[in-house]
């Protein structure tokens, strides 16, 4: 992998004693580097090294006794230090690259628990949980008292059950959110169409007002009919009156036939009609 000088882990104490009596950690150091100066071939003594570097907890050092070892193994003990390969680009958060790992050392001996323990760890971490539970069952096939796989595999499962049902409740207060939003929607466009309605009652209330006045303001048609009559014998008068000062004569015939064609005419409402009166002759 690129940048392996770059891996960083967490110290693994102890983890020498999976494989020595050593307690002492830069014992066993000194115990596994001065038996690779006797043997710089033996692919078990470059896997014991990488243990030395994973309890110090230097990821890239750890990771090239491994390739080494790699490169030593008959092919029928590669899975060993593939698996233990897996192990440190796991826990260097390089998990993904990790599970390919794994898959390899599985190809290599399929009956290892170890190796699919490992893995089932792995795609736990990647929350592939279906995939994590097959290779815990893997283990219980190959081994039933392997204890630590049943306790994992019952711990995922519970997981993707708790993670399930937080999903599902997730999915659900969204469903809730988008109803009430469009309730709210809903709820305003009918506000606004109230509103619209009450603004066009008013509008009709003040039209129908505006209405009434009006008419209550117009005259009713006995007094229209008085104030027309009135207004007639004003002007009956006006024409007399006018006749009677200009001087002439009241008795004769010609400005008494005059001065009925205009009564006529005002009477009739045209102001100037000639009518049968005017053929009257005193």
């Amino acid at each position: 992998m690129r940048d392996r000088k770059n891996l960083e882990i967490e110290p693994e104490n102890d983890i020498h004693l999976t494989i020595s009596s050593v307690e002492d950690i830069d014992s066993y150091g000194n115990g596994v580097y001065q038996a690779l100066k006797q043997n710089n071939t033996s692919w078990v003594l470059y896997t014991m090294a990488s243990y030395y570097w994973r309890a110090k907890g230097n990821g890239f050092e750890a990771v090239e006794c491994l390739r080494r070892a790699l490169h030593c193994a008959p092919h029928n003990y590669k899975h060993i230090p593939l698996a233990s390969l897996g192990n440190v680009l796991h826990r260097a958060h390089h998990s993904e690259e990790a599970a390919i790992v794994m898959h390899h050392a599985i190809d290599v001996s399929s009956e290892n628990p170890i190796s699919h323990f490992t893995l089932g760890n792995i795609y736990a971490v990647l929350a592939d949980y279906n995939k994590s539970l097959i290779c815990y069952e893997n283990v219980l096939k190959l081994d039933k008292t392997f204890s630590e796989a049943k306790l994992r595999y019952h711990a995922v499962l519970c997981h993707q059950k708790v993670e399930k049902a937080l999903r599902a409740q997730h999915e659900y207060v969204l469903i809730g959110y988008t109803i009430i939003g469009n309730c709210i929607l809903f709820y305003s466009s009918l506000q606004k169409t109230l509103e619209e309605l009450q603004g066009y009652q008013k509008q009709q209330e003040l039209w129908l007002h505006y209405q009434q006045k009006l008419l209550s303001e117009q005259a009713p048609p006995g007094v229209l009919l008085e104030q027309r009559l009135q207004y007639r014998e004003h002007k009956i008068r006006e024409i007399i009156d006018s006749n009677l000062n200009g001087g002439h004569s009241a008795a004769s015939s010609g400005n008494v036939g005059a001065t009925m064609k205009k009564i006529h005419g005002t009477v009739n409402g045209s102001g100037g009609g000639s009518g049968n009166g005017a053929s009257h002759n005193s």
